[in-house]
């Protein structure tokens, strides 16, 4: 019973978010700048180091 409040209570926190995004994509695109890059970069070093200390036999 929990679980269905808190599900509603996320979708009911939502909702105004959803509903009043932009309805059409805007004309000028938005730049992938550096510190996007970075974070990507940094996911992918954390997943390589996760990765290999799940992997390494013991």
């Amino acid at each position: 019973m929990k679980t269905l409040i808190y599900s509603a209570c996320i979708i009911l926190a939502t909702l105004p978010t959803v509903l009043y995004a932009q309805p059409e994509f805007p004309d000028t695109p938005v730049p992938l700048d550096g510190g996007l890059m970075a974070l990507l970069a940094a996911g992918a070093v954390y997943g390589v180091k996760a990765y290999r200390k799940h992997n390494t036999p013991s």
